[in-house]
Order: C-alpha cells, then sequence, then structure tokens
C-alpha cells in the first residue's frame, strides 16, 4: 500500500491529499508512514465533521501551514458542549 500511494502522487504530481474526514482517514496515511492532520471544516446537524490533509513523508511543515490556513480562513472550529448530564472536573473535585 506505501509504494502505492507513493507512486500515485510521484506520477500525478500530487504535493499533498485531502479528503472530507470519515471514520478511518488516518489509517491510511498511518500504514503508509504518510503525515496526516484533520481541521474542522463544519457541522452535519450538532455533529463536527473535518478535513484530512496527507503529504508525502517530511512534509509535516507543509502540512501544519496548509492547515492552520484553512482553520483560519473558515473560523469552523467552535469549542465543545458539554451534555448536561457531564459532569465537569471542578465539580467532581470539590464534593
Amino acid at each position: 500500500m506505501p509504494g502505492s500511494m507513493m507512486s500515485r502522487m510521484t506520477t500525478s504530481g500530487f504535493r499533498r491529499l485531502h479528503s472530507a474526514s470519515a471514520p478511518g482517514p488516518s489509517t491510511v496515511a498511518a500504514v503508509a508512514g504518510y503525515p496526516h492532520i484533520t481541521v474542522p471544516m463544519g457541522f452535519v446537524g450538532e455533529l463536527p465533521v473535518g478535513l484530512s490533509f496527507f503529504g508525502r513523508a517530511w512534509s509535516e511543515p507543509i502540512l501544519i501551514r496548509l492547515a492552520y490556513a484553512y482553520e483560519q480562513a473558515t473560523r469552523h472550529r467552535r469549542p465543545p458542549r458539554l451534555a448536561a448530564s457531564a459532569t465537569r472536573p471542578q465539580e467532581y473535585i470539590n464534593r
């Protein structure tokens, strides 16, 4: 698998790959040994959805710059909300 991904990236001229995150997009990158980063790209209802960037080996600086630029340009990230039934750490400790 790593060889086929690299050969496709090399022959097609790709410097990075990106895809909408679904269960397991990091598996391909992890098995192949390539860097991967996911950033928020919006919501489906109340559920967050991410955009994954993949790159060639040692391309982490480029991926981090791309992810940061996308995050700053879109501002899709929202702080998580705890469910009403969730115990907050301070409340648990102060009991």
